[in-house]
């Protein structure tokens, strides 16, 4: 072979390579943008997709968007085991679980705004407080150790494109293929729920109890301290600037949407003892929760986090910050309760700081 067919074959290699690399390239961004894993491109055929990315952030704007939902669940992992389904009926509502894990406040507000957009009069709005708006002093970060794809959540479905050329996009695109054809389970159902508990293994409640106590048996309540372990100025001095965003984002809603704020049932051991800092922290918390919807007309607030026949009972969580499905019927029974028949009095959750009626705003 003489150096001029040698340089010839070697052009020719090259060739067909980069047209081959071209031609999968294609193929791999086709695949992707017809699949459309996310469910937010411009272009698609109209498939009946189901949430594929393990990560929320990824797997709920297009439930956001949809039209089959009217009303929102949203706040962190702490309220992911509220099913919609089991709460629509009685409450004449069409739900959707947003709730992220480790979702931060500002996480919050970007799945908050995407949902009020595309529902200018949601009918109802459940809103999970926990220890992500109860921070004193700071705010906290914005973001975790979670991608946040802020392309997915704004109104320009082309730019969506620039982002499907990646391992994860691809990865993504092949779940959806094996839910569309039945051959794997959604990560999340069309409404974002999922129980915590998602492969089904039974309960036991010594494991339970080895998050909740670090140890398989109980442990009696802390006992009230004598004083408060924080006095009285510093509390008062608690800014909240969470509650302050809080704030903000509730005026956008009119008066035919109705907005609970439901202060999450922790478990009473990671509540600590009465004069307790996390105590008095969640205490004050509240308050400022209470005169936070004193300021809507549309706003109620039910409150699970203090030590109650509910928060008491190891057999109603998985660890001390998440309850269960034993747990999840009872807080659904309590919000039906509250929310559509409108009862204030209740062993497990409370609707005041002091005794009111029912709808008084005063």
């Amino acid at each position: 072979m003489n150096r001029n067919s040698s340089i010839f074959s070697s052009r020719s290699y090259v060739k067909r390579f980069v047209l081959t690399a071209a031609g999968m390239l294609v193929v791999a961004i086709l695949f992707v943008a017809i699949v459309d894993p996310n469910n937010t491109l411009a272009l698609s055929p109209p498939f009946e997709r189901y949430p594929a990315a393990t990560n929320q952030r990824f797997s709920y704007p297009s439930i956001a968007r949809s039209k089959a939902f009217d009303s929102l669940i949203l706040g962190t992992s702490t309220t992911r085991m509220l099913e919609p389904a089991n709460l629509n009926k009685n409450l004449n509502v069409n739900l959707a679980n947003l709730s992220m894990n480790s979702a931060t406040w500002w996480e919050q507000e970007q799945i908050f705004n995407l949902f009020l957009r595309h529902h200018k009069q949601p009918r109802l709005i459940i809103w999970g407080i926990d220890t992500i708006w109860c921070s004193p002093d700071k705010p906290g970060p914005q973001l975790t150790q979670r991608k946040f794809p802020e392309w997915l959540y704004d109104e320009n479905s082309w730019n969506d494109y620039f982002h499907i050329l990646n391992f994860k996009a691809f990865e993504r695109a092949g779940k959806q293929v094996g839910i569309l054809l039945g051959l794997r389970q959604p990560n999340y159902g069309r409404d974002g729920y999922r129980s915590l508990n998602k492969k089904g293994t039974p309960y036991d409640l010594a494991k339970a109890r080895r998050k909740i106590y670090g140890q398989t048996e109980p442990i009696a309540p802390a006992k009230a301290l004598e004083r408060p372990s924080i006095d009285a100025v510093t509390r008062k001095n608690w800014q909240f600037p969470n509650l302050k965003t809080l704030d903000r984002l509730i005026s956008k809603t009119g008066e035919n949407t109705r907005v609970v704020l439901m202060m999450v049932p922790y478990h009473q051991n990671s509540l600590g003892p009465p004069n307790g800092p996390a105590m008095l922290r969640y205490d004050e918390c509240k308050k400022r929760v209470f005169k936070l919807s004193d300021r809507f007309q549309n706003v109620d607030v039910i409150d699970f986090m203090f030590r109650s026949s509910f928060t008491n009972e190891d057999r109603n969580y998985w660890d001390p910050l998440h309850f269960n499905e034993q747990g999840a019927k009872q807080i659904e029974n309590a919000l039906v309760d509250f929310i559509a028949k409108g009862k204030t009095v209740s062993t497990i959750y409370r609707t005041s700081l002091t005794p009111r009626q029912a709808g008084d705003k005063s």
